[in-house]
């Protein structure tokens, strides 16, 4: 669902620029180096990029699973390094606090993924499973005294 049309004109209009104009400009330097140079990051910060998928009562947009497609839509017209570095923020980085994340722990940590300050994760370290495939993991864990092994 589009909840506001204006907003999503407006913020597919701010990534359409950013791609077209820094990002395609940058992705030979990219691949060669393997590193997003910090002024790329710091433009993500000082455009709003990561706050899409952030919920506004944390300081993100709010964006609903369609008009983040949308916005992928826009992402995906320039390399993967830039993606990446932005779908943790706008996906697979914040789903996690907003299903299992306690109140403490959103009121801490989302608001400084909208602003780009902090860069969550998802890493998969199975082995055997072929890339980052956390589906087919095999691992488990039980509770033992006043941990986990």
């Amino acid at each position: 669902m589009i909840r506001d049309q204006q907003r999503l004109d407006a913020a597919l209009a701010t990534v359409r620029d950013v791609v077209r104009n820094s990002w395609h400009k940058q992705e030979e330097e990219v691949d060669r180096t393997g590193q997003l140079p910090e002024a790329v990051v710091q433009e993500m910060r000082d455009r709003g990029l990561f706050s899409f998928g952030v919920p506004e009562e944390y300081g993100g947009m709010g964006m609903t699973c369609e008009e983040l497609a949308h916005i992928n839509m826009e992402v995906s017209q320039s390399a993967l390094s830039f993606r990446t570095r932005l779908s943790n923020n706008i996906g697979i980085g914040v789903v996690p606090f907003l299903v299992e994340g306690t109140d403490e722990q959103k009121r801490y940590y989302l608001p400084r993924i909208a602003t780009g300050e902090i860069i969550p994760a998802f890493a998969v370290s199975e082995l055997d499973i072929g890339g980052s495939q956390a589906t087919k993991m095999r691992t488990s864990a039980r509770r033992e005294g006043n941990g986990w092994v």
